[in-house]
């Protein structure tokens, strides 16, 4: 049975918009909404490596299993795209919309590689810190932290971070006008 909404888009393609939608909203929210509340002289840096660290683990469990859903939701839309198109439509951009639904899924999919490259070794460093500061607690010592070293990585992914969301906005458009 046909629903109004799958009338004009396929159910695949639908789940890909709404994923990269989603990752960019949650990119560009830690961004320029957490980030910026929780970088500044209100927060001790130890307290800001530890509520960094419940952010990043919260934000894995999301963004991973939506990436690579809407990956697949990508090259299925493009799959199918390709078989029902006609040689003459092209979109905007003036290619096929199965080349645009692809360039979208390599486009979300490119976050993996840069954030194994370029993310992770800010957010080591500050998941080792945040690390250190629980397990000195537990011993009842207080913890030493550099607040212009957690103050700087924090920030450095938060720019990261956004970055992120354009890759994913990237793909959100390209998927939106396929």
């Amino acid at each position: 049975m046909v629903s109004f909404l799958t009338a004009f888009v396929r159910s695949s393609r639908i789940v890909g918009i709404v994923g990269t939608g989603l990752l960019t909203g949650q990119a560009f929210t830690l961004s320029y909404t957490v980030i910026p509340a929780l970088v500044g002289p209100t927060i001790t840096a130890d307290r800001l490596a530890l509520t960094w660290d419940k952010i990043l683990h919260r934000a894995d469990t999301f963004v991973v299993p939506c990436l690579l859903g809407s990956v697949a939701a990508l090259l299925e839309a493009a799959y199918q795209a390709h078989v029902h198109e006609t040689p003459a439509v092209t979109t905007f951009l003036g290619i096929t919309p199965a080349r645009q639904l692809v360039i979208a899924a390599i486009t979300t999919f490119a976050v993996m590689p840069y954030t194994a490259i370029v993310v992770f070794p800010v957010m080591d460093r500050l998941s080792a810190i945040a690390r250190n500061v629980e397990e000195k607690e537990m011993l009842g010592e207080t913890p030493y932290v550099s607040e212009e070293v957690v103050q700087k990585d924090v920030q450095t992914w938060g720019k990261q971070t956004a970055f992120r969301g354009i890759l994913f906005g990237t793909a959100f458009v390209l998927s939106l006008t396929a």
